[in-house]
């Protein structure tokens, strides 16, 4: 294990034991966790052992303090990864965990000053995803998954209320790889923390919420294979084609992303008014990319790449680029009755932007005011209407403007939502100025603007769930990146995105699928597949006198034919290429199994490597000069503990 790793494995150790010690002081203390349906009287008898509730942190902020139950199902233990549980399509490297980039247009933006540089969105931990829970006994839970490749996937979850109104929650995630191909020569690792207290007081008369994040990722930047060689799969029965030899066009490249999202975010009730609170939200954002090249001459895959215009350093290359941004917000917020919530406010933002070019950071500010207004019909967040709004007054990102209504109803068996928005915001900084010493990005972008409208509904039926979200707009400015690499906008965008699952089971046989069907009328500058798509074929009955859940079962991922992307490190940005991807189906075939608090899985992927693939692909590409990775073994189990 590496020092940093040591050290950081060693600090999510320690959290935990002084989590576990602070518990035991408690129990031996004043305060005594009561569940829902414990008396005072029996406050001091053993706590029932179970799985424990959640909720989102975000909607903990607008009131939000009823918390969904633990699904007691047996989860698809088998799709280790964030990115295995969705069919939205996307590219990444051929290993697990490296820059990946969606391939559906996302008009999610958050309001404010956006760096624009995130190779990994699919990967890293964030303040929106951050969940805190409510545990009558401390809880932990660990997954483990490894295979050939040199693939280590950890993730660590502890959880613990240190009163009924008090609860802390850190969780650490680590994944490691080789690629089978070139081995250590595309080395990864990526790693995420998060840390979280989620506090009330007494009467609920002072709020706090504290989330730390930190994700880091460090690549041995091959740049992809040296020949124009794609993955090998047979053209027919008589022709099986030999996979490798490989060679990588860089073996001294080296890139590392760091992103830290710091939140405090604090409210405290104005006199007996029991509605009415003041709150003060900080964050703290930094975004750092590395690209360097460690050769003391360079080859010549090192010169075809880089070429010979040089801005600052011939014949060397040490990028650095950093963003830091600090955030204030003060406002008021007030809940009426437990069906109204309201949050006006005014905010403040400092920017930096530094390289190691550069003699002086830039500094930039922001002002804005911002509202938010959530109503419950009922007192059930379920049934809601919900307000977001944003403009900002001065600074980088002036006149910029946020409007977003939606609905959701609930019933006993269906779901509709309803969304309609209508936003504007300054061109991420990334796509207007960047600093290398091989490549530099200059422009005066005009601001996008967008306007949308989504819809959706789920049925359940005793042996069947139904589910289709839709979505549709149109986006003028949309900034994309041609073949060149480079940064371009496009005047008039529309698009429409449609997800569905259909989840079946008839006795022990169970059908789940998830598709993503999507139509852009820019298909030549923005090459998206039109369809992608997960499905799952898998038999599930008790086993040993029912002391064991057992699952047998095959996934298969399809992708429809698109342009394929080129990878560009110095940046660690996706571009079109001149290639066709696309068009190939995965197939996993996977026994899991669940024996009380313990589910474990053992994996096949990629099991029709050398089958016949008639009418799809048969050499697949996950990015251009990065194969799909072959067929390979891998296992891994979750444990979850109690106290």
């Amino acid at each position: 294990m590496k020092p940093r790793a040591f050290v950081q494995y060693l600090f999510f150790v320690l959290i935990l034991c002084a989590c576990t010690s602070l518990n035991a002081q408690i129990e031996s203390g004043e305060i005594v966790l009561q569940s829902d349906s414990a008396s005072a009287g029996d406050s001091a008898a053993a706590k029932k052992r179970s799985d424990p509730a959640s909720q989102n942190a975000q909607l903990l902020l607008l009131g939000i303090d009823t918390f969904d139950k633990w699904d007691s199902s047996f989860v698809m233990v088998q799709r280790f990864n964030p990115t295995l549980f969705q069919a939205k399509p996307y590219v990444d490297l051929g290993t697990m965990a490296s820059p990946q980039k969606p391939l559906w247009i996302q008009t999610g933006i958050n309001p404010g000053f956006q760096s624009g540089l995130n190779p990994y969105p699919l990967q890293n931990k964030t303040p929106e995803n951050f969940r805190f829970y409510k545990a009558d006994i401390p809880w932990s839970r660990f997954y483990y998954s490894q295979g050939n490749g040199g693939v280590f996937a950890f993730n660590a979850l502890h959880t613990q209320n240190i009163s009924k109104t008090w609860n802390i929650t850190a969780e650490y995630s680590s994944i490691q790889n080789a690629d089978i191909y070139i081995e250590s020569n595309q080395e990864h690792v990526h790693r995420g923390t998060a840390l979280g207290s989620n506090y009330s007081g007494k009467n609920s008369r002072y709020k706090n919420q504290v989330i730390f994040i930190w994700n880091r990722a460090r690549r041995l930047e091959n740049r992809g294979l040296a020949s124009d060689t794609v993955f090998f799969v047979p053209d027919d029965t008589s022709n099986i084609r030999i996979v490798g030899p490989y060679e990588p066009t860089s073996r001294t490249a080296k890139s590392f992303f760091g992103n830290t999202h710091h939140v405090l975010d604090h409210q405290y009730r104005l006199l007996n008014d029991k509605s009415l609170f003041l709150f003060h939200r900080f964050e703290y954002l930094k975004t750092r990319y590395e690209y360097q090249e460690d050769a003391t001459v360079f080859s010549k895959y090192d010169s075809a790449f880089y070429g010979t215009n040089f801005i600052f350093n011939s014949g060397k290359f040490h990028d650095s680029t950093l963003w830091k941004e600090l955030k204030n917000q003060v406002g008021i917020s007030s809940y009426i009755s437990n069906i109204l919530f309201y949050r006006i406010s005014f905010s403040a933002d400092k920017i930096i932007y530094n390289t190691l070019y550069k003699t002086a950071a830039d500094i930039m500010w922001n002002q804005s005011v911002q509202g938010q207004l959530l109503y419950t019909p009922h007192g059930r967040f379920q049934n809601r209407i919900q307000f977001k709004s944003a403009y900002y007054l001065s600074g980088y990102n002036q006149g910029d403007y946020l409007a977003e209504i939606t609905a959701n109803h609930k019933r006993i068996k269906t779901n509709f939502s309803f969304g309609l928005k209508s936003q504007q915001y300054q061109a991420p900084f990334f796509t207007q100025k960047f600093t290398g010493n091989y490549l530099m990005v200059r422009g005066n972008r005009p601001s996008i603007s967008l306007n949308t409208i989504s819809a959706g509904a789920t049925y359940k039926l005793r042996n069947a769930k139904l589910s289709l979200k839709m979505d549709a707009g149109k986006v003028n400015n949309w900034i994309y990146l041609d073949t060149a690499g480079k940064f371009q906008q496009v005047a008039n965008l529309g698009y429409f995105n449609a997800s569905g699952e259909i989840l079946l089971h008839w006795k022990s046989i169970h059908f789940d699928n998830q598709f993503h069907f999507q139509y852009q009328n820019q298909k030549a500058k923005i090459p998206y597949p039109v369809l992608s798509n997960l499905s799952a074929l898998y038999f599930q009955k008790d086993i040993f006198k029912k002391a064991m859940l057992a699952r047998i079962g095959l996934d298969a991922w399809y992708i429809s034919g698109y342009t394929g992307y080129q990878y560009q490190p110095m940046n660690a940005t996706f571009y079109p290429g001149k290639k066709q991807s696309g068009n190939y189906m995965w197939l996993d075939f996977y026994f899991s199994g669940e024996i009380k608090t313990v589910m474990m899985f053992i994996k096949l992927e990629h099991i029709n490597q050398y089958l016949i693939n008639y009418g799809f692909n048969n050499q697949y590409i996950s990015a251009i000069s990065y194969p799909t990775q072959p067929f390979r073994l891998r296992f891994g189990f979750i444990w979850r503990f109690y106290n």
